[in-house]
């Protein structure tokens, strides 16, 4: 019985054994091994690419920088590895390559790839000059008008941007162009950068050695690093500061960047290691969005925190312009607009050292002491254009706030009329150019950062100031001509008085309660002036609608008859003419003041009050040349002005269908309207000379034949409305109507008037 129980178990044994012969055999082989950690790496990765789906699926803040469906990530979804030979096993994983890349993976291919697709545009003189690659056989600068001895800046756009079609790109080119000269270039690497975002972000050093490759050539073909600046936006921000680090030792002149791109960088170990102080002698970095930006605003020389501690702005809207977006466009605006600095918001973390800023610091290429400034830096942005925030960081009625009110009111009663006075000069500047018309410096009373004069401009010479009005500044067009007049045909010192940031108040209103504050800076600048040894009596002014209103108030105050000659271009009634019932007495303003009229819905009703009166057109009521300007027969009067400088607008009689109060019954031969005119001390009284509707828009007349001359009267467009009776004043059906419900206050005379361009 025992053997019988003996040889079962010997039977199972051996049935065992010849059936795990099969399996035993792989598993010598290692194939089963194999079969089951491939199983396990493939569970492993279906597990992390459906938590990577989950994640991007709930991932607002970066929803517009998601990437693929098979991004890496580690599990708080916000980390974009740049690497892309990471191994599978780890968590965070390089992004997809896109098919049109797979072969540029190949050492031997993927750089020209790169270089053959990323194009370089240069511009000089604000024209396209060439556009090329680096795998073209040619120097760069060969035919781009460019010399290596002369400034040289770069654009580096962002995602989904390109260097032809967007916005702030062109305008920054432009502003280039007119600020700082030379060559401007743009890298246009659209070619990668329409994609998605982590296809872009996978590439990253490729397209960087590509731009780094672009200024080696360009020291090797002898420009200057040390003439050298680049500006970058959001991943092209990261380009330039990468590239500038590359090269170091602070070769490159400047660096500014816009919003630098967070998604992608923030949670790369290299990147949190960088300091990029060393990528230029100086690199400024401005920040305005926290979903879209870097979450370490403190890696540059001026770290600008906008709007609410540079986390979003009051002005985001949809993008392209929210608040990641609106960087690039307060960086252009800056050129001509002040984003100044403040102290630290109460309700704002500090991230690195506070910087101390001298007194009116701005944001921008234009601050030119950046030099003596490092750190943090925070400025106020608005919701309305330009979106600057109209604060005095030295204002002391900010830290009579946190004292008892007692003391507030104190300092209030004490001090209040200086701090007025300090905003005006803090925010009024002057422009000053030299014989070609272009910008050579800014003047502000508040810092008193004199000229150094040149051979045209110095004291002993002649001097003048143009001012305009409402919603118009010195870079208007036709602010611009009349500047190039004056420096051709007068000479010495050209300023245009910059007070933008009242001009461009939303409303009139708001701009004629400032009437008396803003003229007596202009009143301060010509006794300055004076101090410095210009001679009033070679000093001219020139004023349009509300700028004429200033340029009289302001000379009178200075002194009667002190300047030679004011030319006042169809002065602004709105908001004056019931306070001045009578009319008032401009000749005491200079020696010869010339008043040009042109309409009667925006200009004045007093038609009697300068030594010359032009009355122009159709009674100096409408102009056939209104449609020619947005401001209607109101605006053409600065296109006459111009024209006059090269033909002639003549005297001629007074039309039959025209009143005239204080008509000049004879005049000099070929007596002409305009700045040339050198025999205006003979002639008092009102001038009548008809106009065209079309360039050059004069009529010649031959002035010592009185006859009567008339001109057909244009129909009532929408900018020329005719108010009348009783010399009320109507809104202009134009783009610039003021709200309903502003009334000028006691301040203005208790007037109540609507919309006009003044």
């Amino acid at each position: 019985m025992f053997s019988c129980r003996g040889s079962t178990t010997v039977s199972a044994v051996i049935a065992l054994v010849l059936l795990g012969a099969p399996l035993a055999e792989p598993y010598r082989d290692g194939k089963f091994g194999a079969r089951v950690v491939g199983r396990i790496r493939e569970r492993r990765l279906e597990r992390i690419q459906q938590r990577q789906r989950a994640l991007i699926a709930s991932n607002e803040a970066y929803s517009d920088y998601s990437l693929d469906e098979v991004r890496a990530a580690f599990e708080n979804g916000t980390d974009y590895e740049m690497n892309p030979d990471a191994s599978a096993e780890e968590v965070r994983r390089p992004p997809v390559i896109p098919p049109a890349l797979l072969e540029a993976l190949k050492p031997s291919s993927r750089r020209t790839m790169f270089e053959g697709k990323i194009i370089f545009r240069f511009y000089h003189g604000g024209n396209l000059t060439k556009q090329t690659t680096l795998k073209d056989n040619d120097r760069l600068l060969n035919g781009t008008d460019c010399s290596p001895d002369e400034p040289f800046a770069l654009i580096v756009h962002g995602w989904r941007e390109n260097c032809y079609e967007v916005p702030w790109v062109l305008e920054l080119r432009e502003n280039l162009r007119h600020h700082r000269g030379g060559c401007v270039a743009c890298m246009d690497y659209s070619s990668f950068s329409s994609g998605g975002y982590g296809g872009l972000v996978g590439v990253f050093r490729d397209i960087r050695d590509v731009l780094l490759h672009f200024l080696l050539q360009l020291r090797y073909e002898g420009v200057q690093y040390e003439r050298t600046y680049l500006f970058g936006f959001s991943f092209g921000a990261q380009l330039s500061l990468d590239v500038g680090n590359w090269i170091g030792g602070q070769e490159l002149e400047a660096i500014d960047t816009c919003d630098m791109a967070g998604p992608g960088f923030d949670t790369d170990r290299a990147f949190k290691q960088n300091d990029f102080r060393t990528a230029a002698k100086n690199v400024q970095c401005i920040h305005t969005s926290i979903d879209k930006g870097t979450k370490f605003p403190n890696k540059c020389h001026q770290n600008w925190r906008m709007g609410q501690c540079g986390l979003r702005q009051a002005a985001a809207g949809p993008p392209p312009l929210g608040s990641h977006g609106l960087c690039p466009v307060f960086y252009n605006l800056a050129f001509k607009y002040q984003f100044l600095a403040q102290p630290k918001p109460a309700e704002c973390l500090s991230l690195s050292e506070m910087a101390t800023y001298p007194r009116n610091y701005r944001m921008g290429y234009m601050e030119t002491r950046k030099s003596e400034v490092r750190g943090e830096l925070f400025a106020q942005t608005s919701d309305v254009y330009p979106y600057t925030v109209f604060t005095n960081p030295y204002n002391i009625f900010e830290w009579c706030v946190r004292l008892a009110l007692p003391v507030a009111v104190v300092l209030l009663m004490l001090t209040g009329d200086p701090v007025s006075a300090d905003r005006f000069q803090d925010n009024i500047f002057f422009n000053y150019y030299n014989s070609s018309g272009s910008l050579v410096h800014i003047y502000n009373l508040a810092e008193n950062n004199t000229y150094e004069y040149d051979k045209e401009c110095h004291p002993g010479a002649k001097f003048a100031v143009v001012v305009f009005g409402w919603k118009i500044d010195c870079e208007k067009y036709f602010v611009q001509d009349l500047i190039r007049n004056l420096t051709k045909y007068r000479g010495g010192c050209v300023m245009c008085m910059n007070y933008d940031r009242f001009a461009q108040l939303p409303t009139y209103t708001r701009l004629r309660r400032n009437f008396k504050d803003i003229y007596g800076v202009l009143r301060q600048k010509l006794e300055f002036l004076e101090k410095e040894g210009f001679d009033p009596n070679d000093g001219y002014l020139y004023g349009f609608s509300f700028g004429a209103q200033m340029v009289l108030a302001a000379a009178k105050e200075f002194g009667t008859r002190k300047l030679k000659d004011i030319d006042v271009c169809d002065i602004v009634g709105t908001g004056f003419d019931v306070s001045d019932v009578n009319a008032p007495n401009h000749r005491t303003a200079a020696k010869n003041v010339q008043c040009i009229h042109t309409s009667r819905n925006y200009g004045t009703r007093h038609r009697t009050s300068c030594h010359q009166d032009w009355i122009m057109g159709d009674c100096g009521i409408n102009q056939l040349a209104a449609p020619l300007s947005p401001w209607g027969s109101h605006g053409v009067c600065t296109l006459l002005y111009n024209s006059a400088f090269e033909h002639d607008f003549l005297a001629g009689a007074k039309p039959s269908n025209c009143t005239g109060e204080s008509e000049v019954k004879s005049w000099p031969e070929g007596f002409k309207m305009g700045y040339n005119e050198q025999r205006k001390a003979t002639v008092r009284g009102q001038l009548f000379s008809p106009t065209f509707d079309t360039f050059p828009f004069n009529v010649n007349v031959t002035a010592s034949a009185n006859t009567t001359t008339t001109t057909a009267t244009p129909p009532a467009g929408a900018n020329d409305v005719e108010p009348f009776p009783g010399f009320e004043f109507r809104s202009a059906a134009n783009e610039l109507l003021l709200e309903d419900d502003d009334t000028v206050d006691a301040d203005t005379d208790g007037q109540e008037f609507g919309a006009q361009t003044v």
